[in-house]
This record gives structure tokens, C-alpha cells and sequence, in this order.
């Protein structure tokens, strides 16, 4: 197996789409699944382990603001009461990967947590952060990057 410099990801060749449509403009995208354990003492010993509780996943993604990207029907679903959801799909598609290879992640249910409604400064490019949160179950990992003898790397 021989691992190259020219093989780390760059993220210039990432692509974002929520509900199918790609997202311009992206900046940066993250998810993250985080896992609740519970520290736990075996009786009569000093060892110590851990157990899965919980897990979450949440994330955010920054654009450089072209669009309202949907702002007024977000706004109106959530005064009816009503919590607007999306899908998400991240791809990394660098070209100098083993064979081509993407990274694809499927999130099915995601929830805006945090909505951008205005911050500018004059002679600065405007940016918005969304910040999310998602359905754990509804996480697929579509396509992975193996190493370049196809052998999935732990």
C-alpha cells in the first residue's frame, strides 16, 4: 500500500445539495455524529469502560450569501408551527483520488437549527453559517474512500 501526499482530500472539490439541489457558493460543511457514553466501574475493580447511551448528529455549512435560499417559506412553515426539514447530501469528489473515488454522505432528515437572517458589513463579502441538527437513523454513508488496494482503512 502506498499512500500519496497528492491523495488528501481538498475540499475545493466538495459539493453540497439539500433536497437535491446543489447548494452555490458553499464555503465550508460539516456533520458530526457525536456518541453519549456513560463511564461504567466493574464492581471490585479499578477498570473502567464505557457504554453507548445516545447519539446525535449535527452539523453547519457556510455560503457566501447569493440567494435567500428559500428564507420567506422557512419563515412562514415555522410561524404555522410547522419545523421545516431537509435532505443533505455532501460529495468530495477530488480528481487525485485512488481511482477517482467520492465520499458521499446521505443525512434524509435534517432540522435548520439556526437561521441567518441579515448580517453585513460594508466592503465585506456576505456570508451566512446554518447550523443543523438531524435523524441519526436517516444518516447513510453512500460512498466511501478505501485506500487505493480497496481495502477500507481503520
Amino acid at each position: 500500500m502506498s499512500k500519496k501526499i497528492k491523495n488528501v482530500c481538498n475540499g475545493q472539490f466538495g459539493h453540497l445539495y439539500l433536497n437535491g439541489v446543489e447548494v452555490f457558493m458553499v464555503q465550508s460543511f460539516s456533520a458530526e455524529l457525536k456518541m453519549d457514553l456513560e463511564e461504567l466501574k466493574a464492581n471490585g475493580s479499578w477498570e473502567k469502560g464505557f457504554k453507548l447511551k445516545d447519539i446525535s448528529l449535527e452539523g453547519k455549512f457556510k455560503v457566501k450569501y447569493v440567494d435567500s435560499m428559500g428564507l420567506k417559506d422557512m419563515v412562514a412553515m415555522m410561524k404555522k408551527g410547522i419545523t421545516p426539514t431537509f435532505k443533505i447530501t455532501s460529495s468530495l469528489e477530488d480528481p487525485e483520488q485512488f481511482h477517482g473515488q467520492i465520499e458521499q454522505i446521505y443525512i434524509g432528515e435534517a432540522f435548520i437549527e439556526k437561521l441567518p437572517l441579515a448580517d453585513w458589513e460594508i466592503n465585506k463579502m456576505v456570508e451566512k453559517e446554518f447550523s443543523f441538527k438531524a435523524n441519526p437513523q436517516s444518516l447513510n454513508i453512500l460512498k466511501e474512500i478505501l485506500d487505493e488496494d480497496g481495502i477500507k482503512v481503520a
